[in-house]
C-alpha cells in the first residue's frame, strides 16, 4: 500500500497517494483468485488505464474510511482469516489497529522490505525507462543551459529545463534544486 510499493504491484503511480496520506491504496493479490485494486474513486480512470489488474474497486474520500473499504473488499474475495503481508512501516497506526479489529481473525505480517527487494530487481523494460529518464534529462539540462544568457535567475532556469524535460517526454518533475560551489561560484543542479 505505500506509494511506491502499490505503483510497483499494480504499475499505476498514483501521485496523491504519496501526496495526501488518508488517501489509501491497497493492490491485493491473493494466494487463489483474481487480484483486486482498491482506491479513492477520483482515482478510477487513471488505475484503469494504467493497471494491469482488471478488477478495481473504489471508495469515497472522506466518506468511506479506506480501512473499512479494504476489509469489505478482503471479506468479498472470502479473505477473513490466515496471513496477510501488508506495508506496515506505512500503515498509519489507526489504520493497523482498525484493521485488526475488523478481522480479528487475520495475522497482519509486514511485507514492506520484502516488495523493496523485489522492486530493486529491474526488468528490461524499467532498466530501459530509467535510461530513458537519465538520457533524457541530462539532454534537457545541456539544452536549457544552452539558451540562458548570462544573468538570469536560477528560477528561469528551472524553469527551462522542467519544460524541456516535459517536451522530452517526462510527464512532470517534483523538484529541481540548483545549488553553487564555492570553487568557482558556477551553478550546478540536481533533477529528480
Amino acid at each position: 500500500m505505500s506509494p511506491e510499493n502499490f505503483a510497483y504491484v499494480s504499475q499505476a503511480y498514483i501521485i496523491t497517494v504519496e501526496m495526501v496520506r488518508p488517501r489509501q491504496a491497497f493492490a491485493i493479490i491473493p494466494k487463489k483468485g483474481e487480484p483486486v485494486v482498491l482506491i479513492c474513486s477520483i482515482e478510477k480512470s487513471q488505475t484503469e488505464e494504467e493497471s494491469w489488474i482488471k478488477d478495481i474497486r473504489t471508495y469515497t474520500e472522506f466518506t468511506d474510511y479506506p480501512i473499512d473499504a479494504l476489509v469489505s473488499t478482503l471479506r468479498d474475495m472470502g479473505i477473513k482469516k490466515g496471513k496477510i503481508g501488508i506495508d506496515l512501516k506505512y500503515l498509519p497506526y489507526l489504520s493497523f489497529k482498525r484493521l485488526a479489529q475488523l478481522l480479528p481473525d487475520v495475522e497482519l505480517t509486514d511485507t514492506t522490505d520484502e516488495i523493496a527487494k523485489a522492486r530493486s530487481i529491474k526488468t528490461e523494460k524499467e532498466i530501459e525507462s530509467l535510461e530513458f529518464a537519465a538520457k533524457t534529462t541530462h539532454e534537457a539540462s545541456i539544452e536549457a543551459m544552452a539558451i540562458s544568457k548570462s544573468g538570469e535567475s536560477e528560477k528561469i532556469m528551472a524553469n527551462r529545463m522542467m519544460t524541456k524535460m516535459i517536451e522530452k517526454g517526462a510527464s512532470g518533475t517534483f523538484f529541481l534544486v540548483f545549488w553553487k560551489r564555492k570553487a568557482d561560484w558556477t551553478y550546478s543542479w540536481h533533477a529528480d
